[in-house]
């Protein structure tokens, strides 16, 4: 009796131990997530931002406003694909806030 007792303190001392090991992993997966965030979103702003700016001056050339509108166009894609990646990790993460001002 005393030994089936040693075999399952051990046995909970190794799950605890494990446990507490992935504990440890998915915050740090977690704080990965969170801070990856601003760095996938920051370059389509200031490349959309870039983009309008560089619009604005252009006066009477077609073939540059076409490549321009669709520039924008596919920054606008990529900005929906993050934003909707952002969402499901936020889900999976369990914060909001980050996810919230969608343009």
């Amino acid at each position: 009796m005393a030994e089936q007792t040693q075999e399952i303190r051990k046995a909970y001392e190794v799950e605890k131990e494990a446990r507490k090991g992935l504990e440890e992993l998915n915050k740090a997966k977690n704080e990965f997530i969170l801070a990856s965030q601003h760095n996938l979103r920051t370059p389509i702003t200031i490349a959309k931002g870039y983009v309008e700016e560089t619009g604005l001056s252009l006066k009477g050339n077609d073939t540059a406003r076409e490549y321009l509108d669709k520039t924008t166009g596919v920054l606008e894609t990529l900005a929906k694909l993050v934003n909707g990646l952002i969402d499901v990790t936020d889900l999976k993460v369990g914060k909001e806030g980050f996810s919230k001002n969608k343009k």
